[in-house]
C-alpha cells in the first residue's frame, strides 16, 4: 500500500503538507458524503502512519506498514524517553547541577509538570467535541444546497475524536514510560523532588512540547 500515493503527496512532504492533503481528501471521502467507508479506512490510517514522525519513519524504511500497533506505541514511547532523558540532562549540564542531579528524579518531575494541562486538553476537546455534535444534529442542508457548512461541523468532529484517540495512546506510552522508570535506582547524594506515586497523573516532555496525559 502506498500510503503518499493515498493521500496524493510527495515523499518530501512536509507535516503541514500531510494534514492539508488529508483535510481535503477526508472532505471527499467521508462515508457521510457517500464515501466507500474501506477506502476512507486506508486515508485514514495513511494520516495516521505519515502523521507520526516514528511511524513514518518506520515506514519510510522498510516500504512497509507495521503489523502491530504495540510495536508502533512502543517504538514513539521509547522515543519520547529518549527526548525527556536528554532534555533534563542537558538542562543540568547547562545549569551545572550535574553533581546533585537525580536523572529518575527529573523524568517524574517532567512527567508531572504537564499533568493538569493535560487534563484541562481533555476536557476542552470534549466540550468542543459535544457543542459542535449539538450544532451538526441541528444543522441540515437543503436539496441541491452546497453542504459546505456542514462539511465543515463533520470535519472538525472528526479532528476532536483524533485529538481524543491520541491522548488516549498517550496514556499507554506513559503507562509503559512508567514502568521503565520505576525499574532503575540512581545513587544520588539528595533529591529535590518526592518519587511520583505509581498510578499518578503524569505528562510527557516530547520536542520541546509538553505532551500530558492522565494515568
Amino acid at each position: 500500500m502506498d500510503l503518499y500515493g493515498i493521500l496524493g503527496i510527495g515523499r518530501d512532504a512536509t507535516a503541514s503538507d500531510i494534514r492539508k492533503a488529508y483535510r481535503k481528501k477526508a472532505q471527499k471521502m467521508h462515508p457521510d458524503k457517500g464515501g466507500d467507508a474501506a477506502e476512507f479506512q486506508q486515508l485514514q490510517k495513511a494520516y495516521e502512519i505519515l502523521s507520526s514522525p516514528s511511524s513514518r519513519a518506520a515506514y519510510d524504511e522498510s516500504g512497509e506498514i507495521p503489523s502491530s500497533g504495540a510495536d508502533v506505541e512502543r517504538t514513539q514511547a521509547m522515543a519520547e524517553l529518549s527526548n525527556i532523558v536528554q532534555h533534563v540532562t542537558a538542562k543540568a549540564v547547562a545549569t551545572g547541577t550535574i553533581s546533585s542531579f537525580n536523572l529518575l528524579d527529573e523524568i517524574r518531575a517532567a512527567l508531572r509538570s504537564g499533568a493538569e494541562a493535560n487534563r484541562r486538553q481533555r476536557v476542552e476537546a470534549t466540550r468542543a467535541k459535544v457543542a459542535y455534535d449539538l450544532v451538526a444534529s441541528r444543522l441540515s442542508c437543503k436539496e441541491g444546497g452546497d453542504p459546505v457548512i456542514k462539511d465543515i461541523y463533520l470535519h472538525t468532529i472528526a479532528s476532536y475524536d483524533k485529538q481524543l484517540r491520541d491522548i488516549d495512546r498517550q496514556e499507554a506510552r506513559i503507562t509503559l514510560i512508567h514502568s521503565i522508570v520505576d525499574m532503575y535506582e540512581y545513587a544520588c547524594p539528595s533529591s529535590p523532588y518526592a518519587p511520583t506515586p505509581r498510578g499518578a497523573s503524569t505528562s510527557m516532555y516530547l520536542g520541546g512540547v509538553i505532551n500530558v496525559s492522565p494515568v
